[in-house]
């Protein structure tokens, strides 16, 4: 899709159900839950095969629960905005890319040249990803009311298959983020040239730049 607007849409704004979606010069606004759940801007699901979804020079804002989501499939951005991410139970995240269903490549995740803010729990978030993330600015991520952080970078293992992420993380500034700036939790990480600004710290917990855990919190 290219130059196009989706507003007030329920559910999900864009979808690719194991299908390849290239979204191009768009604008992607108030997505928000109904009965049977949703409220994401951007999704991409595996079926029989991964999903591959771009994003470039878009705008994805005012989601209920995550700005873009990856289950088991790739997702690129490029030159994209993701921001006012705010849901139920304080939920709200960026950008999420786990693996779900074992049995299908490794996913990849690449944020490229864009700006994630003013969302909660995590600005991007990594599960059993191999992921890529450069040039980008993650802002403002406060915190979920159900789990207490708000990190602006969060790099994990799959819950499903307990595989680590792998991330390559360069030119990338973190500013105001809550108890953790950069978390590299059972997962492996490449640095290089990052700035991280500013953690908040709540109820006198972390207030972290980078951290790098053996283990799950």
């Amino acid at each position: 899709r290219r130059a196009r607007l989706f507003l007030g849409v329920g559910l999900i704004g864009v979808f690719a159900f194991g299908s390849q979606l290239t979204v191009v010069d768009s604008l992607v606004r108030d997505t928000f839950p109904r009965a049977m759940g949703g409220g994401t801007g951007v999704e991409g699901t595996a079926y029989l095969s991964a999903a591959n979804v771009s994003l470039e020079r878009t705008v994805v804002e005012r989601s209920t629960v995550c700005g873009g989501w990856a289950y088991t499939s790739d997702l690129a951005l490029s030159s994209v905005t993701v921001r006012d991410v705010s849901g139920p139970d304080g939920l709200g995240m960026g950008i999420q890319a786990f693996v779900e269903v074992p049995g299908f490549d490794t996913p990849t995740l690449s944020v490229t040249a864009s700006l994630i803010e003013r969302a909660r729990l995590a600005g991007i978030a990594l599960a059993g990803v191999e992921g890529e993330i450069v040039d980008t600015v993650v802002r403002d991520i406060i915190r979920a009311e159900m789990l207490g952080r708000g990190e602006g970078i969060a790099a994990v293992p799959s819950p499903v298959t307990a595989d680590p992420s792998h991330a390559i993380i360069r030119g990338v500034r973190i500013d105001d983020a809550t108890e953790v700036g950069l978390g590299i939790v059972g997962s492996y990480a490449e640095l290089d040239e990052d700035y991280v600004r500013d953690p908040r710290a709540i109820d006198g917990h972390y207030g972290a730049g980078v951290v790098f855990h053996v283990a799950t919190f």
